[in-house]
């Protein structure tokens, strides 16, 4: 009988602390098997930056790929003038083998099929004179490899954290099941294979489990966005079975796609990919510089106008061209926030004189119809008196009054398209209003008031 026993319980083999895992090994679809064992670290880490470089393509159907040596040399830690080493190191990629493993196939009828396969790590390479590498994936490889959280977002940035193989491997195989809980139970054997820990060596469990997966697991939760924790599964009293619970770190630090995402959500970011900066550079001096730098360095290029953009803006990125120092970036803050100070005024005096005119636009509309209003009810005595009082408000300049006593002090004959008469107008509508309407309809204030209350 298969027994389940939580890690903490033996603490000669394995390790703590404990932690209710859900098995959620059902949920997990496909499990890629890939046969690291004979291949080191650096394999691992030039690898991770060629599937990074390549994911925006991949995601649009492409399988060839070209990343300068200087950026896969500084991405995976080695001296960028030593083609051998690159060509060596490709070619091995190239001849490793991957299984696929596909543990819920459904492709013929209802019923779970096993369905195995096989690829390999990369399907082709050129190093060529002048500092480029061009590669390329099989078709099937390339659509196992566009899953963000499995293989892109994740191992990048956090590859350098790592000291051994066994951490980073374990890493790629754990994070992928952050939404799922739990790696679910594997063989032994199948752990190993995925460490590349296939030595004799760890024939014996309790070896394996001191040298390999207890300073793995360390390592993980310690320098990752995850913490996993191990169950293990008997057999006549020796493990056969481990999973792996998965779950984000509570600490400040996020998952490494999660920060991908807020970096490619930034303005420099955006701006450096509008001028072709590949997505892996833009990501690596984003985590390894901060995104002031990469402003700093967009801002330094567009000061020289260079004809090819991306080129220069890379070239600026690795040497640094640019940064500021305390005090100067001190000096652009304070000329920013003043400028930030003077255009905030700015707007403001701009929205309080559009909110007055639309006021006084409201306001004349407002006097316009309440003196039709009030002028329809006046008998013919009250018309002549306005006359009379209108009279004696127009400006003393002759043609004002000349025009309206030709009109009979009659407002209703009045000639709107004529700017006398117009004028004239005002002075009619302003006096009826003083005799017959309210404070609301010839002062501004009031009117104001009154509709805002």
């Amino acid at each position: 009988m298969n027994q389940v026993i939580p890690a903490s319980v033996a603490d000669d083999e394995f390790f703590g602390p404990v932690v209710e895992v859900p098995d959620g090994f059902k949920k997990a679809v496909g499990v890629v098997q890939v046969a690291m064992g004979q291949l080191g670290f650096l394999h691992r880490k030039i690898y991770n930056v060629l599937l990074a470089n390549a994911y925006e393509g991949l995601g649009q159907g492409t399988t060839q790929f070209t990343i300068p040596v200087a950026i896969l040399a500084e991405f995976a830690g080695f001296n960028s003038r030593d083609y051998q080493m690159v060509y060596d190191h490709c070619r091995e990629l190239m001849q490793t083998e991957v299984q696929t493993i596909d543990f819920d196939d459904k492709s013929k009828g209802k019923r779970k099929r096993r369905k195995r396969g096989g690829t390999t790590l990369i399907a082709d390479f050129d190093v060529i004179e002048g500092g480029t590498v061009q590669y390329g994936f099989s078709r099937k490889m390339a659509g196992i490899l566009h899953e963000p959280e499995q293989y892109i977002w994740m191992t990048l940035s956090a590859q350098n954290r790592f000291d051994s193989k066994y951490e980073l491997s374990l890493f790629e195989n754990c994070i992928r099941y952050i939404g799922t809980g739990s790696t679910g139970f594997k063989d032994v054997s199948e752990w190993r294979e995925l460490l590349g820990a296939n030595e004799p060596t760890y024939d014996e469990f309790k070896r394996l489990n001191s040298l390999v997966l207890k300073p793995a697991t360390k390592g993980v939760n310690e320098k990752s966005g995850i913490l996993i924790q191990p169950e293990f599964e008997r057999e006549r009293r020796k493990v056969a079975r481990i999973r792996f619970g998965v779950a984000e770190n509570p600490q400040p630090s996020l998952l490494d796609y999660k920060n991908h995402s807020v970096i490619r959500a930034t303005d420099a970011y955006e701006q450096a990919r509008a001028i072709g900066v590949e997505d892996v550079v833009i990501i690596h001096f984003f985590e390894t510089k901060g995104e002031q730098y990469v402003a700093e360095a967009i801002e330094y290029m567009n000061a020289k106008k260079p004809k090819d953009k991306a080129a220069y803006l890379a070239h600026t990125l690795r040497a640094g061209y640019g940064e500021k120092t305390p005090d100067e970036r001190r000096t652009v803050a304070e000329a920013k926030e003043r400028a930030k100070l003077l255009r905030a005024k700015r707007e403001a005096e701009a929205a309080a004189e559009q909110g007055r005119q639309e006021i006084v636009a409201r306001f004349k509309a407002h006097q316009e119809a309440r003196f039709e209003e009030l002028a329809d009810d006046r008998s013919d005595i009250e018309i002549a008196e306005l006359g009379a009082a209108v009279m004696g408000a127009l400006p003393d300049m002759p043609q004002y009054r000349r025009r309206w006593r030709e009109l009979g002090q009659k407002y209703t004959a009045l000639d709107m398209d004529k700017l006398t008469d117009s004028t004239i107008y005002r002075y009619v509508r302003l006096e009826g209003l003083k005799r017959w309407g309210e404070k609301t309809d010839i002062d501004q204030e009031a009117f104001i008031k009154a509709n805002l209350s």
